[in-house]
């Protein structure tokens, strides 16, 4: 019986060295980030930096986390990245019982979110392009190539082409899925003061490499509520209101069937004109007047659905 208890008691104390060492957290073997380059839009924007680790060896391991430029972003002891501020920043992983156990990768937070323009001399179709892409904080977009030159592209006019769809951020990249253009990518990049897509885009006719930039929003004193009648191809009358402030519009226009946002997006100023950029219904062009504070336009739409224009139409400041 004494016999049985000393084995019996050997087999307890290996059992309890075994499952000591095997509780014991070691340093885990490697650490790397799922991407490169991470991009947020916005300061608060959040980054769960633990989600995006891939862990080699013990997944129990501590991870110290740290941002090179905390005005960049901020980051928690769990990996909760919070963006601050426009900038570029390294952030780390590091492996709490080995510091040469680490992983780096790029943090960008720019405004990405408005209306990227392009204007450039393609060789191959022999005339200047002008294209622009608008996209939607909620990751959808619109692509619009303006008519082509007939006088740059052997007398034959062009027709502006339309495309629209989603997109993703991904390793400082977007990716485009649009419904008639299809796939393609554009790589982000903040430099010199400018924030840029650059990548190949179909034209529609043709595909380009084209340099993109975000249009800059100056304000010349148009916010407010502009209001006013139209008349249709028709005939018909319709009351118009134009929504002004910081870069973005709201076109309603109240007609017998009712009333009903038809476009809306954002706006940039060619002149005295002014570029309304629709990331929802039709886009169109109107003259501004600062003197005496009207919208002007023999294009206003009134559809969202066939893109119906009023053939005249004065909105006056309220």
């Amino acid at each position: 019986m004494k016999r049985i208890k000393i084995v019996f008691f050997a087999l307890f104390l290996t059992f309890t060295v075994i499952s000591f060492v095997s509780c014991e957290i070691k340093a885990p073997q490697k650490l790397e980030f799922r991407s490169a380059k991470y991009l947020l839009s916005d300061p608060g924007s959040v980054l769960d930096l633990s989600g995006e680790l891939y862990v080699t060896g013990d997944k129990r391991a501590k991870i110290v986390y740290a941002v090179s430029d905390e005005s960049v972003a901020t980051v928690s002891p769990d990996g909760t990245l919070i963006a601050v501020g426009s900038g570029t920043a390294e952030i780390t992983a590091v492996a709490a019982d080995d510091e040469n156990v680490r992983a780096s990768a790029e943090i960008m937070v720019y405004p990405y979110a408005g209306a990227f323009v392009a204007e450039k001399y393609v060789d191959t179709l022999g005339c200047e392009v002008r294209a622009r892409i608008v996209l939607d904080p909620q990751g959808s977009y619109v692509f619009y190539r303006y008519p082509m030159d007939p006088e740059k592209n052997g007398g034959v006019i062009t027709p502006s082409f339309t495309d629209s769809g989603w997109y993703r951020v991904e390793n400082g990249r977007f990716f485009f899925t649009g419904d008639v253009l299809g796939d393609f990518d554009m790589t982000f990049s903040a430099r010199d003061g400018r924030i840029c897509l650059d990548g190949t885009v179909a034209l529609g006719v043709a595909r380009a490499k084209l340099t993109m930039e975000l249009f800059r929003f100056s304000d010349r004193g148009e916010f407010g509520v502009y209001a006013g009648e139209g008349q249709s191809e028709s005939g018909a009358a319709v009351d118009c209101q134009l929504y002004l402030e910081n870069g973005s519009y709201k076109l309603l226009v109240k007609s017998k069937s009712g009333q009903d946002t038809v476009s809306s997006g954002i706006y940039a100023f060619n002149g005295d004109v002014i570029e309304f950029v629709a990331s929802r219904g039709p886009s169109f062009y109107a003259e501004y007047s600062s003197a005496v504070a009207v919208v002007r336009s023999d294009g206003f739409p009134i559809s969202i659905n066939d893109g119906t224009l009023i053939v005249s139409g004065v909105l006056k400041k309220s």
